[in-house]
């Protein structure tokens, strides 16, 4: 099909967003640095996580305080990448990107973190 076809009754169109995960392993890199610069935020309760990447030179800001819905807005407008412990908020209908993290170790989640983005 090309760009001139004209979209008949019956047909299927599939529309895929935008994955944030993707596996690079076997590529060869041609740029130095990356073209996505993915951003996070983080729950209140992970402030030494967003220290430690923030010192990996990652860009994370901490959601300490306010409400859920603060974050999930701050999140949604900023286009960070939400970080928490909490699994119930990727059940909200306004997240777009998050990740549950699986451990209270720092040092674990940034390891998670880095494995689940390859960064």
């Amino acid at each position: 099909m090309d760009a001139d076809y004209i979209i008949q009754t019956d047909d299927r169109i599939s529309v895929y967003p935008v994955f944030e995960r993707f596996n690079i392993k076997n590529v060869t890199q041609v740029r130095s640095q990356p073209l996505r610069r993915p951003k996070f935020i983080t729950d209140a309760g992970l402030e030494e996580l967003a220290d430690q990447m923030n010192t990996l030179g990652l860009d994370v800001v901490c959601h300490a305080s306010g409400t859920q819905s603060a974050l999930i807005h701050r999140a949604d407008i900023e286009k960070r990448i939400i970080l928490t412990l909490d699994r119930k908020i990727l059940k909200k209908r306004s997240v777009i990107r998050a990740i549950a993290l699986n451990t209270r170790k720092t040092e674990f989640q940034v390891k998670e973190i880095r494995r689940y983005l390859y960064l």
